[in-house]
């Protein structure tokens, strides 16, 4: 399933590298958020080949969650428009899949490596790495961060898992962390010695990026560890979440130029866990905030 808004000159490249698969997919749906450029006009070129779904502009979770649902295969794999595919993902993944179920493990999620290309074509290779077998541990792993390729594009997790999880839709970023922490939960996750996905970083995805983890602030780590749907076993995890979003909250308020903000992002993040904040990146930008704060009461 491939969710877009406005990325007509992008969805192609996700199509294609569906369509190109050395193992063919169940079934290809494009949800459309509304879109208002040349999206519609683009998809009737593969009218016989992909579902094409149109609806209201009511955020990219909606999409994601209407896609899952209308899917009828077993597994649903969620592509962004602006990332594509590598020619052997699905292969890869059914692969894991068949090999589970003969060694009689329960449907869970799988996920692989993904490599990261930057604006200026710049390459990285991210490998994923093994998730824990015990949900605590496998909610505070990826919480830390540490569980490459559990993000939209390199995984894939049973389509039954949409009836009791969505993607948050009164938020409009970090939606995947909501998700999938909400999964893993729940469900198993295996990781495959396999990178599967091109994740392409461009000016339009940076800029909507920091813009709106600004405008939501913390509103995504209380979604996650909201106690209404989520065991209180894990809700402990939620001060070392906190702290990690609050470190970069303090970085992308500095980049953007909001000393004021970028310091008291990092002083709530060291009032939490002072660990959060304590490489050199961090220190050197909260020091050039305060100074900066304090320079600016002076001039007035």
């Amino acid at each position: 399933m491939i969710a877009t808004y406005n990325y007509g000159h992008l969805i192609e490249r996700a199509i294609q590298s569906v369509l190109h698969q050395t193992h063919a997919p169940h079934e290809i749906i494009v949800v459309d958020d509304g879109s208002t450029d040349d999206t519609a006009e683009r998809m009737r070129r593969y009218a016989d080949r992909v579902r094409y779904v149109r609806k209201e502009n009511e955020g990219q979770s909606s999409a994601y969650n209407l896609g899952a649902l209308t899917a009828s295969a077993d597994f649903v794999y969620i592509l962004d428009a602006d990332d594509e595919l590598c020619p052997d993902a699905l292969s890869r993944f059914s692969h894991a899949v068949v090999e589970a179920r003969r060694a009689g493990r329960a449907d869970g999620i799988f996920y692989g490596g993904y490599e990261s290309v930057g604006v200026h074509g710049k390459r990285r290779i991210r490998q994923s790495v093994q998730a824990p077998s015990d949900p605590f541990e496998r909610l505070k792993t990826f919480i830390e961060r540490k569980l490459t390729g559990l993000q939209n594009g390199a995984f894939i997790i049973p389509r039954a898992a949409f009836e009791s999880i969505r993607y948050p839709e009164d938020i409009r970023h970090n939606t995947d962390l909501v998700f999938i922490g909400h999964a893993l939960t729940r469900y198993p996750a295996t990781a495959i010695d396999a990178i599967v996905l091109r994740s392409h970083e461009h000016p339009m995805r940076s800029r909507k990026r920091r813009h709106s983890n600004i405008a939501h602030g913390i509103r995504p780590v209380d979604c996650l560890f909201n106690p209404k749907e989520m065991d209180a076993r894990f809700l402990v995890l939620k001060k070392d979440l906190l702290a990690a979003r609050l470190r970069s909250l303090g970085r992308m308020n500095y980049l953007a130029g909001d000393f004021a903000n970028t310091r008291t992002a990092y002083r709530s993040a060291f009032r939490l866990k002072p660990r959060a904040v304590a490489d050199l990146g961090s220190l050197k930008r909260w020091f050039v905030a305060e100074a900066r704060v304090w320079l600016d009461r002076l001039v007035e």
